[in-house]
């Protein structure tokens, strides 16, 4: 990752820099993966939230069996 930003510094600065359609490319694909972590990680916390809703209402109104 830290590869990446950096080739991408260099590169966004650089004054006859070549093309970049393979560093623009890995970046996209970097960036696909961040968001399909966070999608991920949304449900997941989701699922942790309705989980402690459960248990707070069970702490307050009492278990039901």
């Amino acid at each position: 990752m830290t590869d990446l930003i950096t080739r991408l510094r260099t590169w966004s600065h650089a004054r006859h820099a070549a093309p970049a359609s393979d560093l623009m490319d890995e970046a996209a694909d970097e960036i696909e993966r961040l968001n399909k972590l966070r999608d991920e990680d949304g449900v997941a916390m989701s699922a942790l939230i309705a989980g402690y809703q459960r248990l707070q209402a069970a702490c307050i109104d009492g278990l039901q069996g």
